[in-house]
């Protein structure tokens, strides 16, 4: 007995591959209600700017919130300025590796 392979065009071998990589399925459902916040976003922002005390009372709450939630805010902050440290230190140690390991090869 002996197989042959038809020819498959672009089209059937797409049709043919049932299951896509799910990362990319997710990844393009993100994409697409991502660009769905937005345009829903620039449409609120544009009413909203129209009315000058309704942008002062988002203001005052904001400022609010802020105020209320300082100390979270500033403990979250504090610890991504140190990680941020912590990784440049930690390349700056690679960097310096590699420069000792190409000054050992000479």
């Amino acid at each position: 007995m002996r197989l042959t392979l038809k020819p498959m065009s672009i089209k059937s071998r797409i049709l043919s591959r049932q299951s896509f990589n799910p990362s990319l399925r997710k990844q393009v459902l993100l994409g697409a209600v991502t660009t769905l916040i937005v345009q829903s976003g620039e449409q609120i922002v544009a009413r909203v700017a129209k009315q000058p005390l309704l942008v002062f009372g988002l203001g005052v709450m904001t400022g609010c919130l802020l105020y209320k939630n300082r100390k979270i805010l500033l403990t979250a902050s504090n610890k991504f300025v140190d990680a941020g440290k912590k990784g440049v230190l930690g390349q700056k140690e690679k960097v310096l590796d590699l420069i000792a390991e190409v000054h050992e090869e000479q």
